[in-house]
């Protein structure tokens, strides 16, 4: 059977409608006949069809392509934005944990002074440690969270149960506390950022561990305790609780302010040398007699730059 070949007619758009007679090449569709943006009409179905060159898959593509490029870019600038503040920020402006330790020396403070003939004003010295979180506040402003151990006391007075039989020089309170306090620091940068000076203030709050009493006296009964020599006179060294029925009635906490300074030596890009220097006043009343206590702590340890 022969097979009939169509035989289109393509007018040029804005041209005549005079026919083409040309015969299509075999091997292609009539539509190829065709040039683009042309008005093609076939015999055989009597129709005309306008037709449009379709745009290049590979253009559309590379569209969706550049689309996905440009949201890609725009997410990753924002991300960089975002991060550079932290990344560029210094020591103060990021968040930190300090291991802090030292010495300090403690004096019990009375509203009115209670010195016995042969009594002299004595301080306590004792450990420090602790461990605080820094947090950014704004510029050169944070807020120091610490909690950590203080030990604390001075002269006392004697307790009346362990009194008979002896002569006392004086007693010295022992007291251990658990401290909390929030300090702010203000802080500025010094020798192109190798150094930290900064000042610090801000409450505190002591809970009371352990209290003794330590009692030195003088021409102790025989057998009562361990002897020992100073400036001529003999004296012995023993521990009496700071219990009610003691004759002491020391409150369990302790409130006030602490304020000081303090360097930081940059030892790396996140670690650094702490010196401080804080003195602790005591607010509230540990006792019925009005006593407070006083501290002076000296310490240093490591600052870790955490974020």
């Amino acid at each position: 059977m022969a097979r009939r070949l169509s035989r289109a007619t393509c007018t040029p758009a804005g041209s005549g409608s005079r026919p083409n007679s040309r015969r299509p090449r075999p091997g292609k569709s009539s539509a190829s006949a065709c040039a683009p943006s042309a008005s093609c009409s076939d015999p055989a179905h009597g129709s005309v069809v306008n037709r449009r060159t379709p745009g290049p898959d590979h253009i559309r593509g590379e569209g969706v392509f550049v689309s996905t490029l440009t949201k890609s870019l725009a997410v990753t600038l924002l991300a960089s934005l975002a991060a550079a503040p932290l990344a560029t920020a210094p020591l103060a402006a990021q968040t930190t944990i300090g291991l802090r330790g030292g010495i300090g020396t403690a004096t019990l403070s009375r509203d009115m002074p209670r010195l016995e003939a042969g009594e002299v004003e004595r301080s306590r010295f004792g450990a420090v440690s602790g461990i605080d979180v820094g947090i950014p506040l704004s510029g050169i402003v944070d807020l120091r969270v610490g909690m950590g151990l203080a030990q604390k006391g001075g002269l006392a007075d004697t307790p009346p149960s362990v009194t008979a039989g002896r002569a006392f020089v004086q007693a010295t309170a022992e007291l251990d506390y658990l401290q909390l306090s929030a300090l702010v620091r203000a802080s500025a940068d010094a020798e192109r950022g190798l150094l930290k000076v900064g000042v610090l203030a801000g409450p505190y709050v002591a809970l009371n561990l352990s209290c003794d009493i330590a009692l030195t006296t003088l021409f102790p009964p025989a057998g009562s305790g361990q002897f020992r020599f100073s400036g001529g006179r003999q004296l012995s060294r023993t521990e009496a609780s700071c219990l009610k029925d003691e004759g002491t009635d020391f409150s369990s906490r302790d409130f006030g302010l602490a304020f000081g300074t303090g360097i930081e030596v940059k030892l790396g890009a996140s670690v650094a040398l702490a010196l401080d220097v804080i003195y602790a006043m005591g607010l509230s009343r540990i006792d019925d007699d009005g006593t407070r206590n006083r501290h002076l702590a000296l310490q240093s340890g490591l600052v870790f730059v955490v974020g």
